[in-house]
């Protein structure tokens, strides 16, 4: 029995699909939900399609015949061999996470690394807002050691005086820490 030659458009399919699956393998945290549970079986992946990738569901032999031509260097094989171990990192990364959902374990992760990223981004902003604090607080003393030099400084300080408090500053930043 021969292979029958499939289309073009199933070869362009699959080649779409083979570098989706690339991608997913080099970073599985950032790829579709779907085409991680997709990963779980031959057949699956077969009928995956995504509209936006041109990717196309296809019958299994039809898939098959086309990764021959659309993949290089091991066709069928070796897409069929980086579809196990995208399945084997996202069944691993779901244990991790204690659930036998994928996209659960996936979308922990990122939420894990989104607040390291935002209490990263919130020591950042507390250590300028110290800084400043400092640094207002520093301009002040400034004015108070100058301000018998001219009255222009006398009266900028008591403006800033009266619109800014410095203790209240502080007080509120040591309740937001």
């Amino acid at each position: 029995m021969t292979a029958h030659t499939p289309s073009s458009s199933a070869i362009e399919s699959v080649r779409n699909l083979w570098l989706e699956l690339c991608s997913a393998k080099a970073s599985p945290l950032t790829a579709p939900v779907e085409l991680l549970e997709a990963c779980s079986t031959q057949e699956k992946l077969a009928k995956y399609g995504c509209r936006e990738k041109a990717i196309r569901p296809l019958a299994l032999n039809t898939f098959k015949d086309a990764a021959n031509i659309a993949v290089e260097k091991g066709g069928w094989t070796i897409l069929d061999e980086t579809r196990r171990q995208i399945s084997r990192v996202a069944r691993s990364n779901a244990a991790k996470a204690g659930t036998k959902r994928p996209g659960l374990a996936r979308q922990l992760a990122i939420e894990k690394q989104e607040n390291a990223a935002l209490r990263h981004n919130n020591q950042q902003l507390l250590r300028g807002r110290a800084l400043l604090l400092s640094a207002y607080s520093n301009a002040l003393q400034l004015l108070r050691d100058n301000r018998t030099l001219s009255p222009r400084l006398a009266e900028r300080l008591r403006e800033h005086e009266v619109m800014f408090d410095i203790r209240q500053f502080s007080e509120v930043g040591s309740h937001d820490a």
